[in-house]
């Protein structure tokens, strides 16, 4: 999974996370490749996947022990 992400196998295209695009500005970005404006969440012909644009998924919260599980 981890070496997928790494490669952009299985991740949406989306404009915030393309090599060509400056960065996001609320919901519109600027393409370079294309020399205009796009949204957020769409994208064109000209998208590549930049790995260090995504942002990864939080970590699951860890649950509190009780000290029954500790008692022998």
């Amino acid at each position: 999974m981890k070496n997928k992400l790494r490669l952009g196998e299985g991740v949406e295209p989306n404009c915030g996370i393309c090599i060509h695009a400056a960065e996001p500005d609320g919901d519109t970005c600027f393409c370079l490749k294309k020399g205009g404006l796009t949204d957020v969440g769409g994208h064109c012909r000209k998208y590549e996947y930049d790995p260090f644009k995504r942002v990864p998924a939080p970590r699951a919260p860890l649950h509190e022990h009780e000290k029954k599980e500790f008692e022998i």
